[in-house]
């Protein structure tokens, strides 16, 4: 693994249980102990937590991409346009049952929703290819982003964005990039 071509050793795997808040081991000791359950957690109602202003803290390079193009100042439309996109191919590889989403909803509430302040700057993290077999730099997003708007508005999409904290957004997730905190 990396450039130096360490080894690695799986120890555990663990599936996080909403409904009864604890931790269950699906693999331990190279030994499968449980096959996991395939939900997708969505918060409750989060109307009573909605404050005005909304802030996004981009922790990890948010790497978004439109139609093959990286997306360095992204609208607050096509960031929830991006971020929808995602949960639904999450849900339709380990959802179960039918995700009820409603986009236009959300659409309409992000037309709305005004940028207060932006704080980005782009990131470059280098990174070894073993396909490529070659150094790269793979960049994105971090800083601050402050939304405001009427209560129903930041209501219909903090549910979706408390989410993006732990499913993350963009590209390069499965590399730790995307990773976003929701704050007051």
């Amino acid at each position: 693994m990396g450039p130096q071509q360490l080894t690695a050793e799986l120890v555990h795997v663990e599936q996080w249980s909403f409904e009864t808040s604890t931790w269950t081991y699906l693999v331990r000791d190279q030994e499968l102990l449980s096959a996991p359950v395939r939900t997708l957690y969505m918060p409750p109602d989060s109307k009573a937590l909605a404050t005005n202003p909304l802030c996004l803290k981009f922790v990890t390079p948010v790497r978004l991409q439109e139609k093959g193009t990286l997306l360095q100042s992204p609208s607050i439309e096509q960031f929830l346009k991006l971020l929808m996109q995602r949960i639904v191919v999450i849900h339709h590889m380990y959802g179960l049952g039918e995700l009820q989403i409603d986009t236009d909803h959300i659409q309409q509430a992000s037309q709305r929703i005004r940028v207060k302040s932006q704080d980005f700057q782009w990131v470059d993290i280098e990174r070894f290819s073993y396909r490529k077999h070659t150094k790269m730099k793979i960049g994105g997003l971090v800083g601050e982003w402050v939304w405001e708007g009427e209560e129903e508005e930041l209501s219909a999409v903090l549910p979706y964005l408390q989410l993006a904290e732990w499913i993350h957004v963009g590209k390069h997730t499965s590399f730790g990039y995307g990773k976003i905190n929701v704050c007051s």
